[in-house]
């Protein structure tokens, strides 16, 4: 539960990380984005550019292997890396990234599927916690992760 409640508390600091006190501005509320910033502008030069591979421990991806690819462009490209969808790849349009702490990054990206992953990485100690989610489910989940590239 303490786990829960700090990720949750990060997430909402990575917001007003990213766009400031909504309760103090004319700056949109959390998880708005202005019409005219591109999520790929919000893009994190420690992530743009790597491969970073995770595999949860649990949830229905657990012990999957999952590589995702932060392209120069904003956009993520995915692969599994092992079980019984290995070599399932897609490539989403875009993934913002924010820097939280100096080794903590929050991640999201809305998948075609109509799936979203968000997970925040903290770079120190390799963990991570994440939630996915679609329009009839969400998940909990955390894990490690390397990054490969």
């Amino acid at each position: 539960m303490h786990r829960v409640l700090l990720l949750i508390a990060t997430l909402i600091v990575a917001g007003f990380i990213a766009y400031g006190d909504p309760f103090r501005s004319a700056k949109p509320a959390l998880g708005i984005l202005p019409k005219e910033t591109k999520m790929s502008e919000r893009n994190i030069d420690a992530i743009r550019g790597r491969t970073i591979r995770w595999t949860f421990t649990d949830g229905p991806m657990a012990g999957i292997p999952i590589e995702h690819t932060f392209n120069e462009d904003g956009s993520v490209v995915w692969r599994i890396v092992g079980g019984t969808m290995n070599g399932s790849s897609r490539r989403e349009k875009e993934y913002a990234a924010v820097k939280v702490s100096e080794d903590v990054y929050a991640i999201s990206y809305l998948a075609a599927s109509g799936h979203t992953l968000s997970v925040v990485l903290n770079f120190k100690d390799k963990s991570m916690y994440g939630f996915g989610s679609n329009d009839k489910s969400w998940t909990a989940m955390k894990g490690a992760f390397e990054v490969v590239k």
